[in-house]
């Protein structure tokens, strides 16, 4: 099983780095300093209640309230299949982190099982991301 620290150095995040996590919800990043939600309420789109050790901000990852690269590092998980505007969503990431991790369901477990919430669906073609409209009812 990895440990923090295990994690902390496959993503080489160093022990002083600023870590802003974008909608960490009920299950956020441990090693975050900062969580950011668009949604501080309920949401049938989320596990449960959102939880945080971080300080926690309410705000739109396509419109992130943050200087340019105030972050070392910033983690988007689960997020970018919900937003409108995932190529703006994805500039801002870019924007406001040096480094960064992004995950998003599977391609191929979407079209099977995909969640109709969902307004994209998400590959990568080498090192870019490709959104594709969710046309799953």
């Amino acid at each position: 099983m990895a440990t923090g620290e295990d994690i902390m150095d496959s993503l080489r995040i160093g022990r002083n780095d600023l870590v802003l996590e974008i909608g960490g919800g009920d299950a956020p990043f441990w090693r975050a300093d900062v969580q950011c939600d668009i949604d501080l309420s309920e949401s049938s789109e989320r596990a449960g209640p959102i939880s945080s050790n971080a300080l926690l901000l309410c705000g739109d990852v396509t419109a992130l309230p943050f200087k340019n690269a105030s972050f070392d590092f910033v983690v988007c998980s689960q997020v970018l299949e919900h937003v409108t505007n995932p190529l703006r969503a994805c500039a801002e990431l870019s924007r406001v982190a040096r480094r960064g991790y992004i995950e998003t369901p599977a391609y191929a477990r979407e079209l099977l099982f995909g969640w109709p919430f969902h307004k994209w669906l998400v590959r990568r073609d080498k090192d870019v991301l490709v959104f594709s409209k969710n046309l799953l009812p």
